[in-house]
């Protein structure tokens, strides 16, 4: 009898230290214009509280730029990442070492803050007026008629088009940004209404943990993360950043669970004078980018400057404890 009761008191405690999740596995592949292809599979176990992220990647670099960018931005191997919210803190794992480093969750302005060569935490709290004018900001999602089936899940097409004019007020250059992307999404199973659910609620309290109020699943649907690549290579900021800020009522427009999201950013520009001392600052990476991606196309127009895929490849429901969010025990954590 008293075993009995022991028996029934550890299935109990084990019940209330799991939690409803979701287990998703995707693959990505993204090529940036002249300097190569950064291609991932990956695993995703989530609940409204924790994630983690099992992930295998390659780049494929080319020439001077696609090594240096394969060495700091887009590293190839086995890596892991561990967001636990209640904490505050994520944990990083490199597979290859058997090592792993716990850093806490911070607002970008306070990683950008820490102190840098030349005063730059100063710069950034009092930022130069930008040089920058948008001219022209169209932002616009469609539903469209077309179907096909996707890894076993009946999907309906949206188009998202983007597309915004500048011009740089000091130098006369002005140019055209395009973004288009083709959304499929699946209507909701239990399953994948589970997975959006926990997917929601631990993007949610993830972005006010960093201190931003934005729907992160925009920037999976634009692309947004691999544009921020870009826009880091562009040291001079040249260029707009783009933000999905303004775009929240229209992508209200896309219906159903994302199962495949297939994206074309197209950047365009010319006039104006390029200031002399423009062609010696930034870092090396910077600077040899700059040369890359300022060159045009053979067919200028045709050529996208980076495009992205995302694809869901399996999602199930799952009961997730601790066990699932911590880092093998053999490995040592890195001081």
């Amino acid at each position: 009898m008293k075993k009995s009761i022991v028996f029934i008191l550890a299935a109990l405690l084990l019940a209330g230290s799991l939690s409803a999740g979701v287990v998703r596995k995707s693959k990505s592949e993204v090529t940036f214009q002249k300097f190569g292809t950064f291609s991932t599979v990956q695993q995703e176990k989530l609940t409204a509280e924790r994630r983690a992220l099992e992930m295998e990647s390659v780049f494929k670099g080319q020439g001077l730029v696609g090594s240096l960018a394969g060495k700091t931005l887009l590293r190839s191997g086995t890596f892991g990442e561990i967001v636990d919210l209640p904490q505050s803190s994520i944990t990083n794992i490199d597979h290859k070492r058997r090592q792993y480093e716990v850093r806490p969750i911070e607002p970008p302005k306070e990683q950008a803050g820490r102190p840098a060569a030349g005063g730059r935490e100063e710069r950034q709290e009092k930022p130069e007026e930008s040089d920058i004018k948008v001219t022209r900001s169209e932002f616009k999602v469609q539903k469209t008629d077309e179907s096909r089936t996707i890894n076993q899940f009946a999907c309906r097409k949206h188009l998202i088009t983007w597309v915004t004019d500048w011009e740089n007020t000091r130098t006369g250059e002005k140019g055209t940004e395009s973004l288009t992307s083709e959304v499929w999404t699946t209507a909701l199973t239990p399953d994948l209404a589970a997975g959006q659910k926990a997917q929601t609620a631990f993007s949610q309290e993830y972005m006010k943990k960093l201190g931003l109020d934005r729907d992160a699943s925009s920037d999976d649907y634009l692309g947004l993360s691999w544009v921020e690549i870009l826009g880091s290579l562009d040291v001079q900021g040249n260029k707009p950043r783009l933000t999905a800020a303004k775009a929240a009522s229209e992508m209200k427009k896309i219906e159903g669970y994302p199962v495949l999201v297939d994206g074309k950013y197209f950047s365009k520009s010319e006039g104006g004078q390029q200031a002399a001392e423009e062609e010696s600052g930034g870092s090396l990476l910077g600077r040899l980018s700059k040369k890359v991606l300022d060159r045009k196309p053979k067919d200028e127009g045709e050529a996208p400057i980076l495009a992205f895929t995302t694809e869901l490849l399996e999602i199930r429901a799952a009961d997730l404890g601790p066990g699932d969010f911590q880092p093998p025990a053999e490995y040592k954590e890195k001081k």
